[in-house]
């Protein structure tokens, strides 16, 4: 009996211990991807001050086909940003990364609709159906420089390291726990038989 409460015991502190890791890692791991994005979205705007800089008014062209977009020289200045970036004015994109830009019309079009839904105070999370995988959404808004309309810059990141987070804390609580849980047990009978074994000699006696 003093085995069996000593595993159930140690079973549930096990169990509750492995819920508070499973949550403080996931938010360390969320929170870590946000400031990515954040970073990302910071360097896109930066881009976009350079035309602030160089007093360049025509950052934006149109195209008959594509419409509004950013020019050449500075979507190649922004395609080296990793992750999904997408950049616009109150209502259009005119610039989407490599990223985005691979994406199906679909994911393309649920990805650019959360974007353009965000505020400073609030992220997004997008599922992608043919990436299969979600997208962590942020913005960021240039309100000092930037020489167009241009303001909203989005930046997104796969959440794929938190299922990788999460499925670490599942190893630990699923193969880990059951051995420390049997080795527990093993040392707790053995234990209860040391400290009881006087009192057996009593009764037997």
């Amino acid at each position: 009996r003093i085995t069996v409460s000593y595993a159930l015991a140690f079973a549930g502190t096990m169990f509750a211990f492995s819920v508070v890791v499973w949550a403080e890692r996931r938010d360390v791991a969320q929170q870590d991807l946000r400031d990515r994005a954040i970073t990302v979205a910071d360097l896109g705007i930066r881009i976009l001050r350079q035309a602030g800089v160089g007093n360049e008014s025509m950052t934006i062209r149109t195209d008959s086909l594509i419409g509004r977009e950013l020019t050449t020289r500075y979507k190649a200045q922004l395609d080296v940003l990793p992750g999904y970036v997408i950049i616009g004015d109150a209502t259009h994109a005119v610039y989407e990364s490599p990223a985005v830009r691979a994406l199906s019309e679909k994911d393309s079009t649920n990805l650019t609709a959360a974007a353009f839904s965000l505020t400073v105070k609030t992220d997004a999370l997008v599922d992608l159906d043919e990436e299969r995988t979600q997208i962590l959404l942020v913005v960021r808004f240039d309100s000092l420089s930037a020489p167009s309309s241009v303001r909203r810059v989005v930046a997104g990141v796969s959440t794929q390291p938190l299922a990788i987070a999460g499925a670490q804390v599942l190893f630990l609580s699923f193969v880990v726990a059951p051995i420390i849980l049997l080795i527990s047990a093993v040392t707790a009978w053995t234990l209860a038989g040391r400290m009881l074994q006087p009192i057996d000699q009593m009764v037997n006696d």
